[in-house]
């Protein structure tokens, strides 16, 4: 850890250096680790959207939606027009079958993106694609 923290030139206590540790070790594949620097951020800064991001995020991909939920909501509080968490915020009430709240987040995102340039706009439209083909299977 020391290393890393050398490495990211953290300093102290501070909520935006434990939230790019929170990336960082996303990126690493380190989900208990960046879960837990975005939550030292939070601790620090409630309002940093980046950090319940990573919070969600970490949790979204240890399969833990109902935990990663509250953290995108949280997010999209305080930074209510990111379309990659409107996203991941749908594809987690997917994976939990809660259509009616997936829906109305997916739809949130391709209000965002109305002509599906962006990525996530993108991938926000082949969600939808594919629950409506496994919903008419």
């Amino acid at each position: 850890m020391d290393s890393v923290a050398k490495t990211l030139g953290l300093q102290g206590k501070n909520a935006q250096e434990y939230t790019r540790l929170a990336y960082f070790f996303l990126q690493n594949g380190e989900l208990e680790g960046a879960e837990g620097a975005a939550e030292l951020a939070v601790a620090l800064d409630k309002d940093d959207a980046d950090a319940w991001v990573a919070i969600a995020t970490a949790r979204a991909k240890q399969k833990r939606y109902q935990d990663a939920v509250p953290a995108y909501l949280e997010a999209l509080r305080r930074r209510p027009t990111d379309l990659a968490s409107w996203t991941d915020l749908g594809e987690a009430y997917v994976y939990l079958m809660d259509f009616e709240h997936a829906a109305a987040a997916l739809e949130r995102a391709l209000e965002l993106d109305p002509q599906g340039q962006d990525p996530w706009g993108r991938r926000a439209r082949a969600i939808v694609a594919r629950v409506l083909k496994q919903l008419r299977k």
